[in-house]
């Protein structure tokens, strides 16, 4: 999902961006909707799982379908963490 923002490899796995963004304070739990172009992350495996929203409550990922896909809610997948900005800075 980084290199929808023109990124590759700053963050090793979808779980350590998530905490990236739990540490600088970017990291949104309170179930709001994520807006268009925000990465949103599960906690599925030990290296988690990170979408993009599509703004309306929906999201664009890989393994929907068995491949990359469109759901309709952040639920698709369980144990949804939260979402963070679309550009979180390593720290």
């Amino acid at each position: 999902m980084e290199n929808a923002w023109g990124t590759t490899g700053v963050w090793p796995s979808a779980i350590a961006h998530w905490q990236g963004a739990v540490r600088v304070g970017k990291a949104h739990t309170d179930g709001s909707t994520p807006p268009k172009g925000a990465f949103v992350y599960w906690n599925i495996s030990q290296y988690g799982h990170v979408g993009i929203a599509d703004g309306n409550g929906g999201i664009y990922a890989s393994s929907i379908g068995g491949k990359i896909g469109h759901a309709d809610s952040v639920s698709y997948f369980k144990n949804y963490l939260g979402w963070s900005d679309p550009q979180v800075p390593r720290g």
